[in-house]
């Protein structure tokens, strides 16, 4: 994904995905200020496009070969809120319609979006005050994992800030679902913090001496999940290491993550981070930890992902490989000088704009000659799917004679 809103920063644009008219507009630009200066807002037109985005569902049967399609049926209030009971969330699919999958959420909002495992706005329910539904025919549901987050936005407003928790959550998990180990509850390695300028969390497998092979993981905090499924998938064995990420506090985009990890958004943040990460931590890694690391791979998921696939780019001798899940934005152009670099691309098939995006990147490499590896799971922007794609990616990426 790229930004390109053109000179006018607060117009508010159309775009059809999978059949339906969502708005959107400069990620960079509140609702709020173009409020302010007049202008029409992200919510004024969603809540004119909900009537004709239900007459599209309810008269348009979903092409079977869609990855995803809106659908739309007459809702009885009251036998919705029997579905919920005391839950304020529900999810399930319909024997009699197979593939489509039902999300219900009840609370008082003036919007509501799915995130994680799938990506709609969900719509109010005619006639049942504080009841939102989506649903949505899934190819192969059947297969799918899905996490679904629930986020309302506060009256008068289309998106919660970023970095708060969801309002709700719930998961999918279809019949045919591929089977993956369930993360170690009891790690055999070590975890340690450290603060060589900012928090860094290292995972040390059991048994480890010498050098080892280290992985660089963008947004640290999540060390301690990741390597719960590196020690429950057999490996492979990494120093696996992360530096914290900014804290977002609830800030509005572009927050300070953001900034940090894409150089489109703000290079100087990006620039800075990027300098710390190699001036500083990968110093203090080599002269402090009980083992070597290295070569190094650097990971990452959403933004982090952009990160680690910018962090190779420009210090390809330093990052030799990289795994990214889900990225969001990447370069035009692979630079020529990183063509030693291994990449794994990874994605959902229901995360609209990260699979392209990762697709794209994917061949833009392959065109360029570089090694790359693409993958698409049956599922959407979930840290379910990120747990468990990282093992398999560093596997991918180590299996080769120059590992070390």
């Amino acid at each position: 994904m790229r930004w390109a809103w053109g000179r006018d920063r607060l117009a508010v644009r159309t775009i059809v995905r999978d059949g339906e008219e969502i708005a959107v507009g400069n990620p960079l630009v509140g609702d709020a200020e173009r409020a302010a200066a007049g202008r029409e807002t992200i919510l004024v037109r969603e809540r004119i496009m909900w009537e004709r985005n239900r007459a599209r569902a309810r008269e348009t049967a979903p092409d079977p070969d869609a990855v995803t399609a809106r659908v739309w049926w007459p809702r009885d209030p009251a036998a919705l809120r029997q579905r919920l009971g005391s839950d304020d969330v529900a999810l399930w699919s319909d024997p009699d319609r197979p593939g489509v999958l039902h999300l219900l959420w009840r609370g008082i909002a003036s919007a509501v979006t799915a995130t994680g495992g799938l990506d709609a706005r969900l719509w109010p329910v005619p006639g049942g005050t504080g009841l939102w539904e989506a649903s949505l025919y899934v190819r192969d549901l059947r297969r799918a994992v899905l996490e679904v987050l629930v986020f309302a936005a506060p009256d008068g407003g289309i998106e919660p800030a970023i970095g708060r928790a969801p309002d709700a959550m719930t998961r999918w998990i279809g019949p045919d679902a591929p089977a993956f180990p369930e993360p170690a509850t009891r790690l055999s390695g070590t975890i340690s913090e450290h603060d060589p300028g900012r928090p860094v969390t290292v995972h040390i497998p059991p048994d480890a001496a010498g050098a080892l092979p280290g992985c660089l993981l963008a947004d640290g905090q999540s060390v301690a999940a990741f390597a719960a499924h590196l020690e429950a998938a057999g490996g492979p064995r990494v120093v696996l290491m992360g530096v914290h990420s900014a804290e977002a506090d609830g800030a509005a985009f572009p927050d300070p993550r953001n900034r940090e990890y894409c150089p489109d958004i703000d290079r100087s943040a990006f620039d800075a981070h990027l300098r710390f990460v190699t001036g500083s931590v990968l110093p203090w890694a080599a002269a402090t930890l009980p083992v070597e690391p290295g070569p190094w791979t650097v990971a990452g998921f959403s933004s982090g992902a952009t990160w680690a696939i910018a962090a190779a780019q420009r210090h390809p001798a330093t990052f030799t490989r990289v795994a990214a899940l889900s990225p969001g934005i990447v370069p035009r152009r692979p630079s020529r000088r990183a063509s030693g670099v291994r990449h794994h691309l990874a994605a959902g098939l229901l995360e609209p704009g990260f699979r392209e995006t990762a697709r794209e990147f994917a061949t833009a490499l392959e065109r360029a000659g570089h090694a790359v590896t693409h993958e698409e799971w049956v599922g959407g922007h979930d840290s379910w799917w990120w747990h468990r794609t990282l093992p398999g990616a560093l596997a991918n990426l180590l299996d080769d004679p120059d590992t070390g």
